[in-house]
């Protein structure tokens, strides 16, 4: 797979930006569950109507907000994108699943986290982009991340 750098993400803070994609496999996906990511289990979420639409990485608030709880607000979103929702170390169900012992809980670390999850999902879903969404800290995340993969 190919390095990941700016060219390959986008970042909508506040509008939802669309970027082509290419798929290797088309079809409706709903998948959820956990990835080894950073060193944990981390739970992940890619669903939507056909994997071949723009992939959007959702980059909840917090820390310690969880997205999981809120998967049917995004149904709408899933006509036209591919969403991935990940709860990220410390919140969620990778809280539930790796406890108050959660390693590293630092920017930089998430930041790692995130860049893993958006190379995740590319890889499953045969993307070579995707638009990383940030909602309040999410935007913080989603910027670190940009500025991590144009190094």
């Amino acid at each position: 797979m190919e390095s990941l750098n700016r060219r390959n993400l986008l970042l909508g803070c506040g509008a939802t930006l669309i970027c082509s994609s290419e798929a290797i496999a088309s079809g409706a996906i709903d998948e959820q569950g956990y990835v080894a990511i950073g060193g944990i289990d981390q739970w992940v979420a890619i669903q939507g109507e056909d994997s071949a639409r723009p992939a959007i990485l959702y980059l909840h608030g917090g820390p310690g907000e969880a997205q999981s709880p809120f998967l049917s607000t995004f149904t709408d979103w899933r006509h036209d994108f591919t969403v991935v929702n990940w709860d990220q170390r410390g919140s969620g169900k990778t809280f539930e699943k790796n406890g108050e012992a959660t390693p590293d809980v630092t920017l930089k670390r998430l930041t790692d986290d995130a860049v893993a999850v958006t190379r995740h999902a590319l890889e499953r879903l045969g993307h070579r982009k995707l638009v990383l969404v940030g909602q309040s800290f999410g935007a913080l995340l989603g910027l670190m991340v940009v500025r991590r993969a144009s190094m």
